[in-house]
């Protein structure tokens, strides 16, 4: 995700933000790199994320009656968030548990330190050495 909305607290792709923006009410996107965030902003998103949206606005999806467009077919996604965000056809009124769910499990996720292994753990004691080689050609 390379955007967040502002409106409901939730990391996006660009395709979606361009979509969420034409709802109605168009929601408020901005950029993860090019914008910046006040602290009551950073407060919000992290006691609200994906997972929390999810929960609410999905919160009575059924993927076996109703399953989620694929991602390429533009139109498909556009008419999927009009029913859940302006329709709110799955929707469920979040719950302080749910906000306090979320709240921990975004602040957990953003002190928690990368586990960092050597290459052999992940490619096998046996793998063949890799050396780095440069392209550059100096003048």
């Amino acid at each position: 995700p390379t955007y967040v909305n502002m409106t409901i607290g939730s990391f996006v792709c660009t395709s979606c933000s361009g979509i969420l923006r034409g709802l109605h009410p168009p929601h408020r996107i901005k950029s993860i790199s090019m914008a910046s965030f006040t602290p009551e902003e950073m407060d919000f998103l992290k006691s609200h994320g994906n997972e929390l949206n999810r929960k609410v606005y999905l919160g009575l999806h059924d993927s076996q009656t109703s399953p989620e467009p694929d991602s390429r077919d533009e139109q498909r996604v556009r008419e999927h968030m009009v029913q859940k965000y302006e329709n709110k056809r799955w929707y469920v009124a979040p719950t302080d548990a749910m906000r306090e769910e979320a709240k921990w499990t975004n602040e957990a996720a953003l002190n928690s330190k990368p586990q960092v292994k050597p290459l052999r753990s992940l490619l096998g004691e046996n793998a063949s050495k890799l050396t780095a080689v440069s392209n550059q050609v100096s003048f």
